[in-house]
């Protein structure tokens, strides 16, 4: 029994539109690629993990906010809007 998210991707796929769900698009990159991937993520969660210890060591919230903003996602999110959006 396929999900309704199972059924959406293969929608898409069906479609051509594969690449705009990263998890599929994923699975056709090179396995260096991949591994890249896996490795900047587990950096920016150290990260995140490190400025949140760091913040509440020395009781600094602007590096609690920023270990929390990282960790969700946000400054993340951001840069790669930006990188993303056309120069005019």
């Amino acid at each position: 029994m396929l999900t309704r998210s199972d059924r959406r991707r293969l929608r898409q796929v069906a479609h051509g539109l594969r690449y705009t769900d990263p998890e599929w698009a994923r699975r056709h990159d090179p396995r260096w690629r991949v591994r890249a991937t896996e490795l900047t993520q587990l950096a920016v969660d150290l990260t995140a993990v490190t400025l949140v210890v760091v913040g509440a060591t020395l009781v600094s919230l602007p590096f609690i906010f920023a270990g929390i903003l990282l960790a969700s996602g946000g400054i993340t999110s951001h840069i790669s809007s930006q990188a993303r959006k056309p120069t005019a």
